[in-house]
């Protein structure tokens, strides 16, 4: 039977199943974004808003009092203000800001996130060091072109996306410990789902037991199967094989001079019929039928310099 790939060409990403919404998983969802560009220097009235608040200075610094205590915010940090808590604005002429409005929900069943830090921390280290500037302000970029056109049904959901973005680039530079138990749990499900796909990347190119994808994603297996299940829909040995077959179609596809038994070996299967047939199980198709392949009598050789494929030394390998 013809699979799709026989009848288009494509590039896919890698993919994650529910880790979005995995057990006491929160989503921020965009009220608005205001750019600020104070007109006076002066103290604003001391107030506590039901949204959650996010501030990103544009030039120089952002100064405030959060439940009393000054903080200061300067270009390329960030503060998260958590909803309901004290805050007064200290307005400078020559401090212009962003700020987003957003509240913090889970997925249907689970509870209200009342708080995003841990008790008794102190309102100075809610700001942080924004992890990757340029990504974030042409994130900002495109939001604020999004905005200044004419209101569509689909505005938010474009606003709220690009405003994610933001979102979880920036809460990646807190130390958990400054979060609250119940956020931090949802965060360390999102990275345990980023740190298992680094786990199947490194081993890409051997076949490890199941005790080895245990130990080196320090899980237990009843709670590394509960995230495979989760992100892929399978336990974790034929989760990782099919995250093999879609490195070996991306191989394929990228590299159309190669030969079947050279992938089938660089992936360390135990042999060429392994392979196809293993190939075939997960993409539904044989691996002879990949779009964009075709047949060499001599194959380019293959370097090391070409990082994600197969190199000299590793293409005979076989499990032992």
């Amino acid at each position: 039977m013809p699979g799709i790939l026989d009848f288009v060409r494509m590039e896919q990403s890698e993919t994650y199943r529910e880790t979005e919404w995995g057990e006491n998983s929160f989503q921020p969802f965009y009220i608005n974004y205001q750019q600020v560009q104070p007109i006076r220097n002066a103290f604003y009235r001391v107030h506590a808003s039901p949204d959650c608040e996010m501030i990103l200075p544009r030039e120089r610094s952002y100064r405030c009092l959060l439940d009393g205590n000054p903080v200061k915010v300067r270009r390329g940090e960030f503060l998260i203000i958590q909803a309901n808590q004290r805050h007064q604005d200290l307005f400078s002429t020559e401090s212009p800001y962003h700020t987003f409005h957003f509240l913090m929900r889970g997925r249907e069943g689970v509870q209200a996130l009342g708080k995003l830090f841990s008790d008794e921390l102190p309102p100075q280290q809610q700001a942080e060091r924004i992890p990757d500037p340029e990504l974030v302000e042409t994130i900002l970029g495109l939001l604020r072109k999004e905005v200044r056109k004419p209101s569509r049904p689909e505005t938010f959901h474009l606003c709220n996306s690009l405003f994610r973005s933001i979102f979880w680039n920036c809460i990646s530079a807190y130390p958990p410990s400054r979060l609250s138990d119940l956020f931090r749990t949802g965060v360390q499900n999102n990275q345990a789902a980023l740190h298992l796909i680094r786990v199947f990347e490194r081993n890409v190119t051997e076949m490890p037991s199941l005790d080895a994808l245990c130990r080196e994603s320090g899980m237990s297996r009843s709670a590394l199967n509960r995230l495979t299940n989760a992100m892929f829909a399978l336990p974790p040995k034929k989760a990782f094989l099919k995250y093999k077959i879609g490195r070996a179609q991306q191989l394929l596809t990228e590299r159309p001079e190669l030969k079947i038994k050279e992938v089938s070996d660089f992936l360390h299967f135990e042999n060429q019929f392994h392979f196809s047939r293993i190939f075939k199980q997960y993409a539904q198709y044989p691996p002879s039928r990949h779009s964009g392949r075709k047949e060499e009598k001599n194959p380019a050789p293959i370097s090391e310099s070409h990082p994600g494929t197969p190199g000299s030394g590793s293409a005979s390998g076989r499990p032992s």
